[in-house]
């Protein structure tokens, strides 16, 4: 919907009277009610939020918004509808076929994915653009060398597998029928049936699209059969929403390709592309083990020659991981000749000395010329125009030029087709030339431009807006590496030169004090006027926060009263603990010591009596009182007791016996019961005895409370 804006005119009141003013300003608002209704929120507006199938697939649709984020093609994809349409999406999960359904039924109101079929255009809306193409591939083993994309008579015999997708079928049976190719099809219900048959040898290849097997390793697709177009689709009983689809893709589509280019090549690029080899290359390849190349020195980022004469800079790094990106096993000897200067190397290949040469440009006519061909540009490098003083057309009237250097040549009489071209015999020279006025500027690779006058005060760059595109160069006629070479480029893109080019630019730049003030004047005015604005600024803001600071204070005083009260009642609290935990550990040394108190007594009583009738009863009390206590703990019903603490120097019956007569009472706790014994006797023999005797723990006397509630802790699992 176009919403076009209407200029009112300026209208006098004066003579109006009051009903003019009143009609003018009911019509405004009811205008402006208008056009707040026409621009509502989808998300105010329930009409406006749309139901849309998702479903899972690799790059085209992925995550739940939940636990993983959304991502892919027809995600951005109807996002970016969203943006021109004003639709709220609820997602409705489930597989392509189940959303399909739902999308006959009128359950859901959209879904993306939905390839053209004449059954279908009876059944949903297809908007007028698709919202993508899927390329369909032969595949094979990467190892197979039987099977050669290109050579028909190798196919001979072979088994092809493909599954139950109509399209797909329809695009292998028209492959056939032009190229009468001598297959045996075999027919899959889904793609893992298809995979586990080719994975044990049963079949040859298979038939999928390059976006659902991108990710598969050890396959390699040797013959491109078909395309077929993929649209976003309505339900039949939303005609309403295809109006509104149609508009918004009419307008994607004309004013914004360039954003569903880039999303294709984010998501859905054909991987497939260049991956596969014709017959005549593999048979190039194979005669070919070894590739001469030739660079320029002197010329890093791009090229150049180390200390120890090897070659060093962005070729290196490209042609290595070139051919290691190529199908198979193709890794050829690079032999490197270095050059000093294009025309020489240019020479070389044109005499067949060498098979390749780098860096060249990506002009044109220079290569027809000089019979060679370019590759496609492995990486775009800015241009600057570095001059003196400041900027003027003048400045480019009179080019400084390195008549070695045949990209800067080209580059300028192509951009600057009016200027004077004053030759050079080096860079260094075209700087001088300008620096003295003898040329009035000179243009430069941006990536040696920084390095080369980046710390001259006299000297300023300025960025051109085109550079230079960086490429390979090869001789007309060998086409095969020229193929190899693209092959390797569009797998590797544009931006991997770029990348690695930063590695070779050497120290980073810093502009001194006077390189700053010199070249950013006008910043510095500007920004003393700030500084002046800011000094007042504070001096009015002085007084205010002056009385902020004074409230602040104030909070902050109420503050620290609070904590200071809630530090007290902390502290009141740790106090009622501590004497919680004493109160416990009083109680529990009464009730330990209360069973032993009878027995200790009557001990006591022996030490101190000296009638021999006396102690002779007081030894058969004490006695009778330790047969008491085993003869109580052997009537207690089971696991009445925790601990046993057990006195190893009792009459009659030892501590020792005791134990042994615990443990033989024949209770089910008897023998798992902990019985710890006490003792004035620390000596080992009577700590093996205790062992003997049955005994788990031994305890010194005196008692130690803290020592005891330790080892009987450790007996109950650490409780208290």
């Amino acid at each position: 919907m176009n919403v076009q804006k209407k200029r009112f005119r300026e209208i006098d009141f004066k003579g109006a009277g009051f009903l003019w003013l009143c009609l003018f300003v009911l019509t405004g608002l009811l205008a402006f009610e208008g056009f707040f209704v026409k621009t509502v929120n989808a998300s105010e507006d329930p009409s406006q939020t749309v139901k849309i199938g998702y479903y899972q697939a690799e790059n085209f649709q992925e995550g739940d918004g939940d636990t993983s984020l959304r991502k892919g093609y027809a995600y951005e994809y109807i996002q970016k509808v969203s943006s021109y349409t004003g639709w709220k999406y609820q997602y409705v999960p489930g597989t392509w076929e189940e959303l399909y359904e739902k999308l006959l039924n009128g359950e859901i109101d959209l879904l993306a994915g939905v390839s053209y079929e004449t059954d279908r255009k009876d059944k949903v809306l297809y908007p007028q653009y698709e919202m993508l193409k899927e390329t369909f591939y032969i595949y094979v083993d990467s190892r197979d060398t039987s099977i050669t994309g290109g050579d028909i008579s190798s196919y001979s015999g072979k088994k092809i597998g493909i599954t139950d997708d109509l399209k797909m079928k329809a695009a292998l049976d028209e492959w056939m029928g032009k190229t009468q190719a001598d297959i045996e099809v075999v027919s899959y219900k889904n793609l893992e049936e298809c995979s586990k048959d080719f994975n044990q040898g049963k079949i040859d290849g298979f038939v999928s699209a390059d976006n659902i097997v991108s990710s598969y390793s050890g396959i390699a697709p040797i013959e491109m059969i078909g395309k077929c177009p993929y649209y976003l689709c309505v339900s039949k009983g939303r005609q309403d929403l295809l109006v509104e689809l149609n508009e918004a893709l009419s307008i994607i589509n004309s004013q914004d390709s360039l954003y569903l280019d880039s999303l294709r090549s984010k998501y859905m690029a054909d991987s497939s592309i260049g991956k596969f080899l014709s017959k005549q290359e593999k048979e190039w390849l194979d005669a070919h083990k070894k590739i001469s190349v030739g660079y320029l020195n002197h010329y890093l980022p791009y090229s150049d020659t180390g200390k120890s004469g090897e070659v060093t800079g962005v070729i290196k790094d490209i042609l290595e991981e070139l051919f290691n990106v190529l199908p198979g096993d193709y890794k050829p000897e690079i032999v490197y000749q270095s050059f000093d200067n294009q025309e020489k190397m240019i020479e070389a290949l044109k005499n067949n000395e060498i098979d390749m040469v780098f860096p060249v440009g990506e002009e044109t006519n220079y290569a027809e010329k000089n019979g060679f061909q370019q590759s496609t540009a492995i990486m775009n490098s800015a241009i600057d125009l570095v001059y003196t003083g400041k900027y003027s057309e003048e400045k480019n009237s009179r080019i400084a030029v390195n008549e070695n250097n045949q990209l800067q040549y080209y580059y300028t009489i192509e951009h600057f087709p009016e200027a004077d071209i004053i030759l050079c015999d080096s860079t260094e020279e075209c700087i001088r030339k300008v620096k003295k006025g003898e040329a009035s500027s000179t243009v430069m690779d941006a990536l040696r431009s920084v390095k080369l006058v980046g710390e001259d005060k006299k000297l300023t760059l300025l960025p051109m807006a085109e550079g230079n595109r960086i490429c390979f160069g090869v001789n007309f006629g060998n086409s095969d590496l020229l193929w190899v070479l693209n092959q390797g480029i569009s797998m590797l893109g544009e931006e991997y030169g770029i990348n690695y080019s930063y590695k070779y630019m050497g120290d980073i730049v810093v502009y001194t004090t006077d390189d700053f003030l010199r070249s950013h004047k006008e910043l510095i005015y500007g920004a003393a006027v700030l500084f002046g604005l800011l000094i007042v600024a504070i001096f009015v803001t002085r007084y205010m926060s002056m009385k902020k600071q004074t409230r602040l204070e104030t909070e902050h005083s109420e503050k620290l009263q609070q904590a200071l009260e809630k530090e007290q009642e902390a502290l009141k609290k740790a106090h009622q603990a501590g004497r919680a935990k004493q109160i416990f550990l009083n109680n529990m040394s009464h009730d330990m010591r209360t069973p032993l108190n009878g027995i200790m007594g009557i001990l006591e009583m022996n030490r101190k009596c000296q009638d021999p009738q006396i102690l002779e009863e007081n030894r058969k009390k004490a006695g009778a009182a330790v047969q008491q206590a085993v003869k109580k703990f052997t009537d207690a019903p089971e696991r009445t007791y925790d601990v046993i603490l057990m006195d190893l120097m009792m009459p009659v019956m030892n501590g020792y016996d005791a134990a042994r007569g615990i443990r033989l009472s024949g209770k089910s706790d008897a023998e798992t019961v902990p019985i710890i014994a006490m003792t004035a006797c620390v000596s080992q023999e009577a700590r093996d005895l205790s062992t003997e005797a049955g005994m788990n723990g031994f305890i010194e006397k005196p008692q130690d409370m803290d020592r005891m509630l330790e080892v009987i802790s450790g007996f109950r699992g650490g409780e208290h």
